[in-house]
């Protein structure tokens, strides 16, 4: 993931898949669904969105299977990132929602991109539908919509 956190997304997909090789041959399922669900993490940051939920879907499995609740739960919120929401316009993804909150509570574009690792022209691309999902035009009017980390 430190790949993927400097924006090599490609670079860091192809390292997952050498893990997913090794972990072939190790009778580790737990470490198996970790590196798939990381796969799979990284195949919807690469818009795949068809191997991305294959692969966590994968993983979901194992996880449920071992009884890794926190690792289930991982992975169903990484499957609801996926999802279209449809609906009134004004319904935040949970990443925008993540995002709203960071910076209504004063955090700049580059702080939120390092807490979510994520670019900054990522935290500015995902403002932008925040702001035009609720309708307002500035951080301020934001920080006065939105309940810091509720």
């Amino acid at each position: 993931m430190p790949l993927a956190a400097r924006g090599e997304v490609g670079a860091a997909a192809k390292a997952a898949r050498q893990a997913l090789v090794h972990h072939e041959r190790l009778p580790m399922p737990l470490e198996r669904a970790r590196t798939q669900l990381v796969c799979g993490q990284l195949n919807r940051r690469q818009r795949r969105r068809n191997d991305a939920s294959a692969d966590i879907n994968a993983a979901l499995a194992v996880f449920d299977d071992l009884g890794c609740a926190p690792w289930g739960a991982r992975a169903r919120a990484e499957l609801d990132r996926m999802t279209v929401r449809r609906g009134d316009g004004a319904q935040l993804t949970r990443s925008e929602r993540r995002v709203a909150e960071l910076v209504a509570s004063g955090m700049t574009n580059r702080e939120v991109g390092a807490e979510l690792f994520i670019s900054p022209k990522t935290v500015e691309a995902n403002l932008s539908r925040i702001y035009r999902k609720l309708g307002i035009r500035s951080r301020t009017a934001l920080a006065g919509l939105i309940d810091p980390l509720d």
